[in-house]
């Protein structure tokens, strides 16, 4: 017995200083995460200069240079919002693409870029680098080759919109149109990296891959939808090295630093559903339905699941019936918070949705 709690105590000493030294790093590393070897998708949502960037860029040049590992030589992709920040990152040779510690490292020196490509110093392809915005513009380009894919890592970076940004186009359909382009129908060794600074306004690729969003911090495993989230806290090594940071005095209402996302959870309805009352319709898909639903804490708000119910259109075109007097008050009751909704992905995806027809 006593040797049993000498062997407990030691495991408890070994976590203890294990998160003690967790808490002193300053910087994320992405290493937890690849052993997840059922994802395709890694959502790593932490706060800026947390070293997210950093960590997947090392990892993808790690596996280009590496002779012994499968994606040896393949170059990678890398996808920003639009051509403008594209354009930033190819100017005077790419020196803005890598981070300067990666470009000592892995001798990044003398790129050279040409259209939307950029070579070694040598003339190897090392990556291609895409805009969203011009996705289009990619649709049905000769990027695939069934006879030579190995695979590839593809970089997506910046892509949520920041506040006061104009939505000119569907993030997540132009990622689809990129990601089709590129690999068609393959999974194997194929990792596509997702960097955020939070789930603030629930960005729109997170939404539409993993069909969750997260409140607490944590890894997140999502089998089904081939899909890990690392919601990073901060270390204490990162807040004091972030506290003396100029940013941080002005106070934009943001969460991009502090990486805290405050939700309203009180509307959420955890109880028994009674009968669906009517299907509410935002667009054409039926990933923009919902199906009202009675139950003994009042109207909650559930993503459509084949309901035949009366539907009723939120704004016109869409092939239903559109009453604006039912569609005022819809909205109205979701002013005076009249309903609740099944989890937190459908209140956001909801009111996200309304956000946009009230515009």
């Amino acid at each position: 017995m006593g040797k049993l709690k000498s062997e407990i105590k030691k495991y408890s000493n070994a976590k203890n200083i294990k998160k003690q030294l967790y808490e002193n790093k300053t910087w994320y590393t992405i290493r937890a995460i690849l052993g997840n070897s059922f994802a395709n998708h890694y959502f790593l949502i932490g706060a800026r200069q947390r070293g997210k960037t950093f960590a997947v860029q090392e990892y993808v040049l790690k596996c280009f240079f590496n002779p012994k590992h499968p994606l040896y030589h393949v170059p990678f992709y890398w996808m920003r919002l639009n051509d403008v920040a594209i354009k930033a990152m190819k100017e005077n040779h790419a020196i803005k693409c890598f981070e300067p510690l990666l470009v000592q490292r892995f001798k990044l020196y003398d790129l050279k870029v040409r259209g939307d490509s950029i070579f070694l110093k040598d003339g190897t392809l090392l990556c291609r680098i895409y805009g969203l915005s011009t996705a289009y513009n990619q649709k049905g380009a000769a990027l695939y080759n069934a006879d030579t894919f190995k695979g590839c890592n593809i970089i997506v970076d910046e892509i949520a919109l920041e506040k006061g940004q104009k939505r000119t186009m569907d993030p997540a359909y132009n990622l689809s149109l990129q990601v089709e382009n590129i690999c068609r129908n393959q999974r194997k060794n194929v990792k596509i990296f997702y960097m955020l600074n939070n789930t603030e306004e629930a960005p729109e690729i997170l939404t539409a891959i993993a069909h969750y969003i997260p409140i607490e911090y944590g890894v997140y495993k999502l089998k089904r939808r081939r899909c890990v989230i690392d919601y990073i806290p901060n270390t204490k090594g990162y807040e004091e090295m972030r506290k003396e940071a100029l940013a941080t005095d002005i106070d934009a209402g943001g969460s991009n630093f502090t990486n805290k996302v405050v939700r309203d959870i009180k509307l959420l309805w955890k109880g028994r559903l009674d009968k669906p009352q009517m299907v509410v319709k935002y667009s054409k898909y039926q990933s923009d339905w919902y199906t009202l639903w009675s139950s003994p804490g009042g109207t909650v708000i559930c993503p459509y699941k084949g309901e035949k119910k009366t539907s009723v259109a939120m704004k016109r075109y869409i092939d239903d019936t559109f009453l604006p007097d039912l569609r005022d008050s819809i909205i109205e009751q979701e002013d005076v918070r009249a309903f609740k909704y099944k989890d937190i992905y459908t209140q956001t995806t909801w009111r996200k949705n309304m956000e946009l027809i009230k515009k």
